[in-house]
């Protein structure tokens, strides 16, 4: 039996928990299974993972070493700390430095490079020395051997007499190199009529070769002399320091006409206006859509409220209206939430349904039957949830590249009170994610919506952010005021909170009141005409 017939027989006989799990597709699926992958590796089923145009396999530390891996110097994880860098872990491992995962404190597998198609890559061969760098090798004849066992160098009286220097010729006594007074020992006897190299040659540290000792290389020729340098360009002098300015860098300009592009609509040539702003998402509300103009492309929203007061609603139903309605891809970036609970509002705001019936798997007949039918178009949006309970802005930042044409990113929530469980929580967190959160929107040019759970005015003045919406509920009505930087309050507006159905709506219309009427005084017969005398 060959060895791909062995290793096949041994795949189909191992029990099913053996078998390697499903390759994940997106890097939130291998966040979720990397667990499960590491026992697959260890069990002798790698599993490919890539991410762009890099290529890794996980797999186990006995793959990696016949495969002729030195893992002694690599890079150790663990598990938790590489859920959170698996990206850039999957890139240092498919670029050739292996990245090894200890669970504990005993490392469990690796991340070595691999094909395409998924093989592992074998490390390259080490390179051999070039022939010009290559120390040279000296040939010893056996007329040198007998010169140095007959040397008297080698006896304890010749140390006594100095061994006698050789004479430069006269034209090359300014340039000799000096050489100590002090005896030398030297086994081998030395040539007397080879010529002293020049101080400044290559080859004046060069010792002369003894009698019979040859060397493979080429005759030494004269140095040519090296070319007259031009001067260095001037640098530039900071005035008053004294110091030489840093190498200036040229910065990102854009013309007024590309800032105007963006914000009104352009005259097409046939005489018609047409609109060249990116396409906006939106909040699922249309009162607010109206005062924000929707979710645009580059700003960063900070939904400010008191628990309970509607802030993480208002999230999900941006990222509900943007995956499901506009079919957009949308992450969701989930933090003291599971994904179960967002999908319980998801499910309760769409249909709608009771939420709390719907957690407590007490809906009717009929509610369950529409459930059913409304899974499948669910299941297919193109909403990504990350509520794992490691998760930070820089975690965040990791995924944006893995979601081809992201379009926007929800934020549930910044919490004020600080939780050692949660990195976005405490003030100081929640002030470096929203200015690491803004940096992100700006950078990407999309949309980035983040709830905080605190309406504090100092807290939310300090952060100094482009929108801030500041939510405050009395009962079932909701009153949100929309400020903007610089430019103070931009709009105030009242919102209708059905938490029945975990949603934040428009507000109900208001029937038009109806004129007051005039009383209507009852009709009253013509007087009959006096009687005429005759």
């Amino acid at each position: 039996m060959d060895e791909q017939e062995a290793v096949t027989t041994a795949a189909e006989a191992e029990p099913p928990q053996a078998q390697a799990p499903a390759v994940p597709t997106t890097l939130h699926e291998a966040r979720a299974a990397l667990r499960q992958m590491i026992d697959a590796a260890i069990a002798g089923h790698p599993t490919p993972l890539t991410r762009g145009s890099h290529h890794a396999l996980l797999s186990s530390l006995a793959h990696a070493t016949e495969l002729g891996w030195d893992l002694t110097q690599a890079p150790i994880h663990s598990i938790g700390e590489a859920r959170k860098r698996l990206g850039g872990l999957i890139q240092d491992g498919a670029e050739g430095r292996p990245q090894v995962l200890r669970r504990h404190r005993t490392p469990v597998a690796v991340l070595l490079p691999a094909a395409t198609d998924g093989p592992p890559t074998p490390p390259a061969p080490q390179a051999d020395p070039a022939p010009d760098t290559a120390a040279p090798v000296l040939v010893v004849s056996e007329e040198a051997q007998q010169a140095v066992q007959t040397s008297p160098a080698a006896t304890p009286e010749s140390v006594e007499e100095p061994v006698p220097e050789p004479t430069p010729a006269p034209a090359e006594e300014a340039t000799a190199p000096t050489t100590s007074s002090e005896p030398q020992l030297d086994p081998v006897p030395v040539l007397q009529d080879a010529p002293v190299p020049p101080a400044d040659s290559p080859a004046a540290d060069t010792p002369a070769p003894a009698p019979g000792l040859t060397t493979p290389q080429d005759p030494v020729t004269p140095p040519t002399p090296l070319p007259e340098q031009s001067p260095p360009p001037p640098t530039s002098v900071t005035p008053g320091t004294g110091h030489e300015a840093a190498p200036r860098t040229s910065r990102r300009l854009a013309a007024l006409a590309q800032a105007l592009d963006t914000v009104l609509p352009t005259a097409a040539p046939t005489g018609e206006t047409t609109h060249t702003a990116p396409t906006v998402l939106s909040t699922g509300i249309r009162t607010l859509d109206d005062a924000l103009g929707g979710l645009q492309p580059g700003r960063f929203y900070l939904v400010a409220a008191a628990p309970g007061a509607g802030s993480s609603l208002i999230a999900t139903a941006a990222a509900r209206t943007g995956a499901l309605d506009q079919q957009q891809p949308v992450l969701y970036a989930a933090s003291g939430l599971t994904r179960a609970d967002i999908a319980a509002r998801i499910v309760a705001a769409h249909l709608p349904v009771d939420y709390r019936r719907l957690r407590a798997g007490r809906l009717t007949p009929t509610e369950q039957d529409d459930a059913v039918a409304l899974h499948h178009h669910l299941a297919q949006a193109p909403l990504y949830i990350d509520d794992g309970t490691d998760l930070t802005t820089g975690a965040i930042a990791e995924s944006v590249p893995d979601l081809p044409g992201l379009a926007l990113i929800v934020v549930d929530r910044l919490q004020a009170t600080e939780d050692p469980r949660l990195p976005l929580s405490g003030p100081t967190q929640i002030t470096d994610a929203a200015q690491a959160l803004a940096h992100l929107a700006r950078t990407h040019e999309l949309p980035v919506l983040a709830a905080v759970d605190t309406d504090d005015p100092q807290l939310i003045a300090a952060l100094s952010l482009d929108i801030t919406i500041t939510l405050t509920r009395n009962d079932d009505r909701l009153q949100a005021r929309i400020t903007e930087r610089d430019l103070g309050t931009q709009a105030a507006l009242t919102l209708h909170a059905d938490l029945a159905h975990a949603r934040i709506t428009d507000p109900a219309p208001t029937p038009p009141a109806t004129p007051p009427q005039a009383p209507q005084t009852p009709l009253q017969a013509p007087a009959a005409p006096p009687p005429t005398s005759t």
